[in-house]
This record gives C-alpha cells, sequence and structure tokens, in this order.
C-alpha cells in the first residue's frame, strides 16, 4: 500500500502542485479581501479643540455633504468626494486619546475605502488616499467656527491591523497540502485501484487528444440529427444563463454560469463543437445582449478558446477533478485575465502601464478568488451527470463509473 501510494502521489504531482498554487492564492485572497477589509483600520491622528465624538456623528457629516451638494449646484469646477455609506462607516468608527492633549487618534475600516481604478489613466487611487482625503474634506468644510482641526503626520493614513497575505497563503497552502494528504491517505485505503484505474483503450476513451481517432470522433459529432438536436438544446441552456451574471464586486466584471453548461457540451460533443458553440455564443450573445460596448473579435476567440479547452479535458477520457481545475485554471488566468486584458486595453486604447493596472487590481482577483469553488461546482455538476448519460448511451459506461477526485 505504501509503495502503491507513493507511486500514486509521483504520478499526480502536478496535480499536488497546482492544489498547492490553489491553497496558495486562496489564503492570499481570503486575507487580502476578508480579513483585511473587515479587521484592518485606516488611522488618522488629528488635533482638535472638541472630542471627535462631537464631529464624528451622522448628523455632521450629513450637513457636511448636503452644503458640498449645494455648492456644485451653482459652482464649477466641482468638488468631488467618495460615494460612501458613511452612516454605517461611523458606526464602526474608534476614537482614541493620544498621549498629548488634544490629539485623537481616528481608525476606520478599511472596507469603506478600497483601491480604486481610473480607466482613462490607468492609476491606482489607494484607500489611504482616499480615506485621508474625504476625512480632510468633511472635518474641514464647516461653517462653524468654534471647530478647529489639524490633520497630524502630513494629513496621511497609516494601515493598523494589516495581516501580510503572502503569509498567510503560504501557510494555507502548506495546510491545504497536508489535508489533501490526509484525504488521499483515507480514500486510497480502501480503494485505491478504484481511483487510478486507467480507463482509456484509445479506440472510445483516450488518455490524452494526441490521436487520430479522437479527432475522427470530435468531427462525426456533427453527422447525425440527433446529435445537433442535443446541441442545440444545450446551446439554448447556455445561451439563456449567458443574460445573467451575478455582481463579483470587482468593476463591471460578473460571475455567471454560462461555463457549467457549455463545459457538458464540450464534454460530450467534443473541442470541435466547443469551438463551433463558442464562436456563435458570442456573436449572437452581442446582438441578443447588447451591453453597449463595441462588438469585439477577440473576446470571440476568448469563447472558442473556452470551448476547446473544455473539449479537450472532458471529451471521451475520464473525468477528475483535477482536469476541472485544469480547465478553469486555463480559462480564468489565461483567457480571462490576460487575453481579456489586452483586449480591453485595445479597445479603450491604453498603455502597457495601464493594462498592467487592470489586470492585477480587478481582473486577476476576482478569476483567483473564483477559480476554487468554479472548479468544484463543475466537478459535482460533471460527477452528478456522467452516470445518467452513460446510462442513456451518450457517454461510455466506464466514463460514467469511474468519475473520481484524480
Amino acid at each position: 500500500m505504501k509503495h502503491r501510494t507513493i507511486q500514486a502521489l509521483l504520478k499526480y504531482k502536478v496535480a499536488i502542485l497546482i492544489f498547492l498554487i490553489v491553497g496558495f492564492l486562496a489564503g492570499y485572497f481570503v486575507t487580502e479581501y476578508v480579513v483585511n477589509y473587515n479587521f484592518s483600520y485606516y488611522s488618522l491622528e488629528i488635533q482638535s479643540n472638541q472630542h471627535p465624538d462631537t464631529f464624528l456623528t451622522e448628523e455632521f457629516f450629513s450637513r457636511t455633504l448636503e452644503e458640498i451638494d449645494r455648492y456644485n449646484e451653482q459652482n464649477q469646477p466641482k468638488i468631488s468626494y467618495a460615494d460612501i455609506s458613511y452612516k454605517k462607516m461611523l458606526k464602526k468608527v474608534k476614537k482614541e486619546n493620544l498621549s498629548s492633549y488634544g490629539q485623537y487618534r481616528i481608525l476606520v475600516q478599511r472596507k469603506y475605502f478600497l483601491n480604486t481604478f481610473r480607466n482613462a489613466s490607468g492609476s491606482v487611487n489607494t484607500g489611504k488616499n482616499r480615506c485621508a482625503t474625504y476625512f480632510k474634506l468633511i472635518l474641514n468644510y464647516n461653517e462653524n467656527d468654534t471647530l478647529h482641526i489639524e490633520f497630524l503626520n502630513g494629513g496621511e493614513a497609516e494601515e493598523v491591523g494589516y495581516f501580510n497575505p503572502y503569509l498567510l497563503g503560504g501557510a494555507t497552502a502548506v495546510g491545504m497540502l497536508v489535508i489533501s494528504f490526509a484525504f488521499f491517505f483515507i480514500i486510497t485505503k480502501k480503494d485505491l485501484k478504484h481511483i487510478l484505474v486507467d480507463i482509456s483503450d484509445q479506440e472510445r476513451i483516450f488518455r490524452t487528444p494526441f490521436h487520430k481517432k479522437y479527432w475522427i470522433y470530435a468531427k462525426n459529432e456533427f453527422t447525425t440529427v440527433r446529435k445537433i438536436c442535443g446541441m442545440s438544446v444545450l446551446f439554448a441552456l447556455m445561451f439563456i444563463c449567458k443574460g445573467f451574471t451575478l455582481p463579483s464586486g470587482f468593476g463591471t466584471l460578473g460571475i455567471g454560469l454560462t461555463y457549467l453548461f457549455f463545459s457538458i457540451l464540450s464534454m460530450i460533443y467534443g473541442p470541435i463543437a466547443g469551438i463551433v458553440v463558442g464562436f456563435l455564443s458570442d456573436m449572437l450573445g452581442y446582438v441578443v445582449y447588447q451591453s453597449g460596448t463595441v462588438f469585439f473579435m477577440g473576446y470571440t476567440l476568448n469563447a472558442c478558446l473556452s470551448g476547446l479547452v473544455y473539449g479537450l479535458c472532458f471529451y471521451k477520457t475520464k473525468i477528475t477533478f483535477a482536469k476541472c481545475l485544469y480547465a478553469r485554471l486555463f480559462v480564468n488566468l489565461f483567457v480571462n485575465v490576460v487575453l481579456g486584458s489586452i483586449w480591453w486595453a485595445v479597445i479603450y486604447d491604453l498603455n502597457l502601464e495601464a493594462m498592467m493596472t487592470y489586470m492585477t487590481i480587478i481582473s486577476l482577483p476576482k478569476n483567483l478568488i473564483y477559480l476554487l469553488p468554479q472548479s468544484i461546482l463543475l466537478y459535482i455538476l460533471l460527477k452528478a451527470i456522467c452516470k445518467p448519460l452513460s446510462h442513456y448511451g451518450i457517454l461510455a459506461e466506464e466514463i460514467g463509473r469511474n468519475v473520481s477526485i484524480i
């Protein structure tokens, strides 16, 4: 058993490496976008002739913002300020007395002042800068001569309680690897042969797509009415999902379920069908679901590449979670992040620096955060439908019976 387990681990070292990468990324982004946003603060130090309890109130902020709005209605240039939920923010604000009389520290939750991206210039307005600018505007813009506030440390905000996402990401990767090893030992103790079974026969089920018969099968998926009708049904479901996306929290990027039906279609009908459906989906999607943006063939290429990858990973081969992860890694990181950022820069005529800023601030975090959940959801769905599909002869029976983790 020990020899077989070591042999299996060596055989699937790529999957182990991916688990390490995913563990690090999961730890990094949970730390950065959950822990740090909710439990770390921006610190502002001020000197005031009144205690912060008198002006860090909903009434004071509401009155000041109304004054600024009245000014903007009558004057140019307008005074801009961050549009935040100041009522909720003020409930979470902490006030501390400093050693010197009349000096105070204001602690504001980091989540209310996130880094923002300027499309036109490609520059980043950091949360620290936004927080400092906002409070200096509100606290200094008043008609009450009895209130005098001076910002210390040059009026700059400092981060307090910030956790290093790289360290916690590394710890998560190690922890995830240990759990994966333990899980592997538990499941292989009973049925190692079932998990590592090789069902490929190079006639109907293939170990890799680099086989002539594989592509003959993929080409012949368009030869019968039954197959085209099945393809059309899945395409319709995929097309309906294309019109609904959930907000991701990263600019205008959304989360859709289209990829699930796209994966099923490519698993049943192959990579060539995936390319064709990806092309048609993007073309028709632009006509039906007009988003107000210009049509660009680069995104059509993205859809075709996604269909190709899903087909290569799932068509006439053993279905595993590792392959679900491979497929989403390629689509999320290469298609969505790399190519998507390039197409975005081409459309808006931005330079390399602006493109890299968009990629690292907007596109990469969203695709990395949802990489593992999307892979798990895809694996659960494929595992659930493979047996019914094999029962009706749509998939090979060996594929339906041998869906596994690795």
